[in-house]
């Protein structure tokens, strides 16, 4: 039989392999240069793309063009506390996304 000290940290190595293998721990996607949303590739959806878990960061004066038609995420932040602006555009009228978090909006001020 096990002590309970060595039970107790059997189950809390189970517990975490566990979790190492669970999906819905997003990645922080920076956007820095300007890209269309179809060519992002460092999300953990299909490809690459970004999934509902995912944070956006749209900084450096760089635009992120909505191009597809079914994108998400988790959240989007446009802009950055050094004075670099962030750009979302639509590229038409069937371009969506759906954020299921927060959209910020840093203010620059010049």
């Amino acid at each position: 039989m096990l002590k309970p000290t060595r039970l107790a940290t059997l189950w809390l190595t189970v517990v975490f392999i566990g979790l190492l293998g669970v999906k819905g721990w997003g990645n922080s996607i920076y956007i820095t240069t300007s890209i269309n949303w179809t060519q992002i590739t460092g999300g953990s959806g299909t490809n690459g793309q970004p999934g509902s878990s995912d944070d956006i960061y749209v900084i450096d004066n760089s635009v992120l063009t909505v191009d597809a038609s079914s994108g998400v995420c988790k959240s989007i932040t446009l802009g950055s506390n050094n004075n670099k602006e962030g750009t979302l555009k639509f590229l038409n009228s069937t371009s969506k996304i759906t954020v299921s978090g927060t959209v910020n909006f840093i203010i620059v001020v010049r």
